[in-house]
């Protein structure tokens, strides 16, 4: 799959993730981070404190939903 993405990385949606500093898939998802990174695939990738937990998830949603929803705008305008 991650030579799909790179193969394609000039036509993609922009990424963005987050995770909290104490969740179990922390390291996996900044090793994911450092990949993008060194393959040049734009992203943005935000660290918290937190666990993988409904608390964080409701603390931190509105940020990915924000972002989305400025993607969204520019999309739809972009195509006027």
């Amino acid at each position: 799959m991650f030579k799909t993405l790179i193969a394609n990385k000039k036509t993609l949606p922009p990424l963005r993730f987050d995770c909290g500093k104490d969740d179990v898939l922390f390291s996996a998802n900044t090793a994911l981070a450092k990949k993008l990174v060194d393959e040049n695939v734009p992203h943005t990738f935000d660290i918290f404190a937190g666990t993988h937990c409904w608390e964080y998830w409701h603390e931190h949603v509105a940020k990915t939903m924000i972002f989305f929803a400025q993607l969204e705008s520019k999309t739809h305008t972009q195509l006027k």
